[in-house]
């Protein structure tokens, strides 16, 4: 084959996976036939993840920098866990929380580009759109809930009559370490 070999060079950085302890103790599970986390399973989840934001605090100084990337599967999610960490952050000043999503505006979704001020760090809290779709410089830490939305269709009698919705479900292996 005589074609042209075109590079892209690509930045690889080491990776160090870490799997926290039960921060809390876990709700029940979800009843049988509902695909998507309670309401206090999503309660479990944005109080942990904000614990999580303390214990950067605690272990790592300020002056260092290092942003935070939580991936959650859609917007409510996103919404739940931004009251959590807003209410931490509030309190410590030492965080921006910024939601990441496709529905938000696009001058929105530029603001996890910013360079926070010194001793503060971002906190962007993102839909399965930051894994593929973007590079942001300055993420540290990584938070992957291991969960997204996918698009399902309904059990109709013809295509065009079934409903189509999105369901929460476990990611891939090969998702999570895309993530």
């Amino acid at each position: 084959l005589d074609c042209e070999v075109i590079r892209v060079p690509g930045r690889l950085f080491p990776i160090e996976v870490n799997y926290l302890p039960e921060l809390s103790p876990l709700p029940k599970a979800t009843p049988p036939g509902r695909h998507a986390p309670s309401t206090i399973q999503q309660k479990f989840i944005s109080q942990n993840i904000a614990k999580v934001l303390m214990m950067i605090d605690q272990k790592f100084p300020v002056e260092e920098r290092g942003d935070v990337l939580v991936f959650l599967s859609g917007t409510f999610e996103i919404s739940k866990c931004e009251e959590e960490c807003r209410a931490y952050a509030e309190t410590c000043r030492r965080w921006i929380i910024l939601p990441l999503h496709s529905q938000l505006p696009v001058e929105d979704q530029d603001r996890v580009f910013d360079v926070s001020p010194d001793g503060v760090r971002k906190c962007i809290l993102s839909t399965n759109i930051a894994e593929t779709s973007i590079t942001i410089d300055g993420i540290r830490f990584v938070v992957d809930t291991g969960r997204e939305k996918e698009m399902s269709q309904g059990e109709g009698e013809e295509v065009e009559t079934s409903q189509q919705f999105l369901i929460d479900k476990w990611i891939s292996k090969a998702s999570s370490e895309q993530r």
